[in-house]
C-alpha cells in the first residue's frame, strides 16, 4: 500500500496505473538490479492497492486504515542507506540499525501513533523535510537519515541522546538532560549502540 499526499490536491486511482514499470535488470550492475528491485516491488504496490493517505487542511496524516505490504530486504535498501549516510557523512551502520529498530524492513510500517514507514516518520517531521510519499524507501530513508543528523548535530555528536530524541522527541531528552526513564526509548537506544559499537575484548 502506498500513500502520497499533496495539499488541495487529489490523485485518482488512473494517476496510478499510469506510473511507468521500472527497467529491465538485464545488463546492469549488482548495484542497479537491487535498485530495480526496490522499484518494481513498489510498482507492483501501487498497482494493486490505492493510495491510503489522507490529508486535512495541507498536513500530512496516517489514514485511519494503516498500509499492508511485505518487507523488503535489507540488501536491497542498502545501497540507499549507504548513499544518505555518505550523504550526511554518517555510519551507514547507525542508519541501517535505527531502519531495524524502527520497522524491522517494512515499507509500509505504520506505528499506532501515526509514524510511517521505513524510519517510522512522523507526519509533521515528513511534512518538515518535504516528503510526499513516507512508504518510499527512497524518500523516507532520505529524510530520516537527515532528521537523525540533525538530532546529532543538536547534541554535539552524543549518539545516545540523538537516538532518544529520535524515538521520543528532543523536548523529553531535553527536560531529562539525557536518556529519558522511559523504557522503551532506554531499550531503544541499548539495542541500537549495541549493534553499532564493537564488543569489548575479553579480559
Amino acid at each position: 500500500m502506498w500513500r502520497m499526499l499533496a495539499a488541495g490536491i487529489l490523485y485518482s486511482a488512473s494517476a496510478w496505473g499510469q506510473a511507468a514499470k521500472p527497467p529491465s535488470a538485464k545488463s546492469v550492475s549488482s548495484l542497479e538490479r537491487q535498485r530495480i528491485s526496490v522499484d518494481r516491488q513498489m510498482h507492483a504496490i501501487r498497482e494493486n492497492y490505492p493510495p491510503p493517505f489522507a490529508g486535512s487542511g495541507g498536513n500530512m496524516v496516517a489514514s485511519a486504515s494503516p498500509p499492508d505490504c511485505p518487507p523488503i530486504s535489507a540488501a536491497e535498501v542498502k545501497p540507499i542507506i549507504d548513499r544518505e549516510a555518505t550523504r550526511q557523512k554518517m555510519d551507514a551502520r547507525l542508519v541501517q540499525a535505527v531502519v531495524e529498530a524502527e520497522s524491522a524492513y517494512s515499507p509500509c510500517a505504520v506505528s499506532p501513533v501515526g509514524a510511517m514507514g521505513l524510519m517510522q516518520l512522523m507526519p509533521a517531521t515528513a511534512e518538515s523535510l518535504q516528503v510526499s510519499d513516507p512508504y518510499d524507501p527512497n524518500q523516507n530513508i532520505t529524510a530520516g537519515t537527515q532528521y537523525l543528523k540533525q538530532m546529532l548535530e543538536r547534541y554535539g555528536g552524543d549518539i545516545a541522546k540523538a537516538l532518544a530524541a529520535y524515538n521520543a522527541g528532543p523536548t523529553r531528552v531535553d527536560a531529562a538532560g539525557g536518556v529519558p526513564s522511559i523504557p522503551e526509548t532506554q531499550e531503544y537506544v541499548r539495542k541500537i549502540m549495541g549493534k553499532i559499537t564493537p564488543p569489548r575484548p575479553v579480559e
